[in-house]
């Protein structure tokens, strides 16, 4: 029968270092290995401080080892968290093909962490996460064409994006509703802007936990009767266009 995960793991890296050991030309890679083992198993928080030294050395060799560095940074697994660290280990693994690193690099490029700000860079990443179905990238790119930020400033991008990251399942729905129902009430989308929808957007919004989205519904006028009618119809059909489940916060087929 098969090893237990952990016992996989040990047996991976006692194999590492033995071959290490052996074999001068193979510490690199091995050194990786070793990294990757103490990172990715089920571990202590000691053992993963001291992944550090060997990933930075299997780096060289496996760029994509540069992902868990900056994860690593990111989240403090090495000690101190290093943001700087990170975003320079997200370009790394970027660059390297590795797609969980488009997202927080073009958030590293747009907040200026690491490099100097760059709205066009921070785009050019983002969309590139948008398009592998990354629901933050998704956001974060809808957001850009929306205040044109390293883009010209496109709405009907703004909203296709977010309806699209509304239909992904992710912890950023509530913040694509929010976006897609700001536009809607506040008229961004001319003739296809629709208040009811924007109130009911922002209300769907809210019930999910989004405080912004309470910030902008205090902001307009008490509904009428006839109003609260027609956004609670337009919550009736969103639910079912988008098919909420019927526990909030969560998205997919019910």
């Amino acid at each position: 029968s098969a090893a237990p995960e952990a016992d996989i793991w040990l047996e991976i890296r006692a194999l590492a270092k033995a071959a290490a050991e052996e074999d001068d030309s193979l510490k690199t890679a091995m050194a990786g290995l070793i990294g990757r083992s103490m990172v990715l198993g089920p571990n202590g928080a000691e053992t993963v401080k001291s992944a550090e030294p060997y990933l930075l050395t299997g780096v060289t060799e496996d760029p994509k080892l540069a992902w868990l560095l900056a994860r690593g940074y990111e989240k403090g697994w090495y000690g101190t968290r290093h943001p700087e660290k990170a975003c320079q280990y997200y370009k790394i693994a970027s660059e390297a093909k590795v797609s969980g690193a488009y997202w927080p690099l073009g958030v590293c490029y747009l907040n200026g962490i690491h490099f100097d700000p760059d709205a066009v860079a921070a785009f050019m990443w983002l969309e590139k996460s948008a398009n592998i179905g990354d629901q933050s990238g998704m956001v974060s790119l809808a957001a850009l064409f929306a205040t044109g930020q390293g883009t010209e400033k496109d709405l009907a991008n703004a909203a296709i994006w977010y309806d699209t990251a509304i239909r992904v399942p992710g912890p950023n729905v509530a913040q694509a509703l929010r976006g897609l129902g700001s536009m809607h009430l506040f008229g961004e989308l001319g003739e296809k802007s629709s208040q009811p929808r924007g109130y009911a957007l922002l209300e769907l919004a809210s019930e999910r936990g989004d405080s912004v989205a309470v910030q902008l519904l205090n902001r307009v006028e008490a509904l009428s009767d006839d109003q609260r009618k027609a956004v609670d119809q337009q919550k009736t059909f969103l639910k079912n266009m988008y098919k909420f489940s019927k526990t909030v916060g969560e998205t997919g087929p019910g």
